[in-house]
């Protein structure tokens, strides 16, 4: 969520933050088609995207303001573990199926 606090309108660069992050872009944008799909980001252009929040949201009251950063919160720390979870499937399947890791580590040296 600081990312897109310190962004412009709430816009981001998916190659920077790929970099930032130290993440393979396709995690991101793995990351970023499930907020896409639940309302929660909208695609600018084809590598930004701009943080939407709730849709429909109303600021009714310091209580319901701090529900909504508790939610976005929650809902980004669940994009993390996604993404390690997408991570780890990857590992495993390095470690189950040889060719598997051989093709990563020829791609990984182009």
């Amino acid at each position: 969520m600081s990312l897109v606090r310190e962004s412009e309108d709430g816009v981001l660069d998916l190659n920077a933050v790929a970099s930032i992050l130290k993440v393979q872009k396709r995690r991101i944008y793995d990351i970023t088609n499930v907020l896409e799909g639940v309302g929660l980001l909208e695609k600018k252009s084809k590598n930004n995207i701009q943080w939407k929040g709730i849709i429909g949201e109303v600021p009714k009251s310091d209580e319901s303001q701090n529900i909504k950063r508790e939610l976005d919160q929650l809902l980004l720390e669940e994009s993390n573990l996604n993404m390690k979870i997408l991570e780890r499937k990857e590992q495993l399947k390095s470690i189950e199926d040889p060719q598997h890791t051989q093709l990563v580590s020829q791609k990984k040296k182009k």
